[in-house]
């Protein structure tokens, strides 16, 4: 029911300048997280700016652990974590990376989980069919969403940034 990647660290962890969000983040890393969870930063940005690792999004802090981070849909569980693999049965978990603390031994990466095929949310969404409804120039208007058993959903607010969303304001 569940695949797994393991990617390792590379030695290069020189990177595009950071981003806000990103900047955001190695700040509340520096001034809340322990010196070993420091050291794995620039290796979480490294590794999270990848194209495969979808959906890129804005990280976010969980509660207030000082290992335990969020990207998008994406857990992510530093150190010597327990794995919670009950968090993949729910919406907004889509996967969990496990990030253990380097050390010399080796072994250093990062350990992603994530729904197989054959998991009961993603069988059901093998189902459902989305369509959109567009205006005039083409920006859309009304999703609907239909499963098996009819409407799995009505309608969705499309919002072109994270304001608008915050705002109510609709496009």
């Amino acid at each position: 029911m569940l695949t797994w990647e393991f990617i390792p660290h590379t030695a290069d962890t020189s990177r595009e300048p950071l981003t806000a969000d990103e900047a955001d983040f190695c700040w509340l890393a520096s001034t809340f997280c322990g010196e070993q969870t420091q050291r794995l930063i620039p290796h979480l940005l490294l590794t999270f700016r990848r194209d495969a690792i979808w959906p890129k999004s804005r990280w976010l802090r969980e509660h207030v652990e000082k290992t335990e981070f969020r990207n998008g849909g994406c857990d992510i569980l530093v150190g010597r974590p327990s794995i919670p693999y009950f968090r993949l049965d729910e919406l907004p978990t889509t996967e969990l990376a496990l990030v253990p603390h380097l050390t010399l031994r080796g072994l250093n990466g990062v350990w992603f989980l994530e729904r197989g095929d054959e998991h009961p949310l993603v069988k059901r969404a093998n189902d459902i069919r989305l369509f959109c409804l567009v205006d005039a120039d083409g920006h859309p208007d009304e999703v609907h969403c239909i499963g098996t058993k009819g409407h799995e959903g009505t309608t969705f607010d499309l919002f072109s940034t994270q304001s608008s969303c915050s705002t109510g304001a609709r496009r």
